[in-house]
């Protein structure tokens, strides 16, 4: 999906060549909106559909607009406020190339403004919760005025909901990522200290199903592996051993993610 604005006044026009060898002009400078419209609510979207890819198209208005801000869309109620220039985002000059390249990064729905108070208006009327990519506040991407406007981790719109009693599931699809290595060896030391032991509720998973339970246990980095820019070392101390709900429990809307004792003292003051 993509949408452009109205005809551009002065605008230069890029030719951008897309994955699958289309050219498409793509419009790299302000835009006048019609009068009806303010121009500040003016928005682009890129997401791929039907096995079309807008990433160069994408790519095209990172590198155009090295101060622009967007709406990253994890679900169709969940989205992350990024920079054009976020590191998730990697280089603007990357082809996206089916089938021996990285994966496009319009493959998630796209929204891009004006400013950011245009994206804070149409999060909020689409009933979307907006997060802010830790990232590219550090790295200076996202200006104190755009955390002004777009109120961070907003409570979702109230939404119509129509009781769904069946649905379709169990499509198959291909899914590609990019991930950040583990070491194995890191992992089995931390597995054996902990003895089977959760390091959040204090369950022994030894104990359960002859032992198996402890196959459930999860490594859990206290310092995110995601956040680093590029390969450093790691020790086994810097590791925690996790069952599923306490690891999802210390990254459930936490970026960074909350340290362990915090997840215990919950669980202690929870049983008071």
């Amino acid at each position: 999906m993509i949408r452009y604005p109205q005809e551009p006044v002065g605008s230069a026009v890029r030719t951008s060549d897309l994955a699958d060898g289309r050219v498409a002009n793509i419009t790299i400078k302000a835009v006048q909106a019609p009068q009806c419209i303010p121009a500040k609510l003016m928005l682009q979207e890129f997401q791929d559909i039907s096995g079309q890819s807008f990433h160069d198209a994408f790519q095209a208005w990172r590198a155009a607009n090295p101060n622009g801000t967007l709406l990253n869309l994890d679900t169709q109620t969940k989205a992350k406020l990024h920079g054009s220039q976020c590191q998730h985002f990697g280089s603007t000059n990357w082809s996206a190339e089916p089938d021996t390249g990285p994966y496009s990064l319009t493959r998630k729905r796209k929204v891009l403004g004006a400013g950011a108070g245009s994206l804070a208006d149409w999060a909020r009327n689409n009933g979307v919760e907006v997060r802010l990519c830790v990232h590219c506040k550090s790295d200076g991407f996202v200006s104190e005025a755009d955390l002004k406007a777009i109120p961070i981790a907003q409570q979702a719109a109230p939404m119509s909901v129509t009781q769904v009693v069946e649905a379709v599931e169990g499509r198959v699809r291909e899914v590609r990522s990019l991930q950040h290595g583990r070491n194995a060896s890191l992992r089995t030391a931390a597995l054996a200290r902990a003895k089977g032991v959760c390091e959040g509720c204090t369950v022994d998973f030894s104990r359960l199903l002859a032992g198996r339970g402890v196959r459930v246990l999860e490594v859990h980095h206290k310092n995110a592996i995601s956040s680093r820019t590029e390969p450093s070392l790691t020790k086994v101390e810097e590791l925690a051993v996790l069952c599923p709900n306490c690891h999802a429990l210390v990254h459930l809307d936490a970026d960074p993610p909350r340290p362990v004792e915090d997840l215990r003292a919950m669980y202690a003051l929870a049983q008071t």
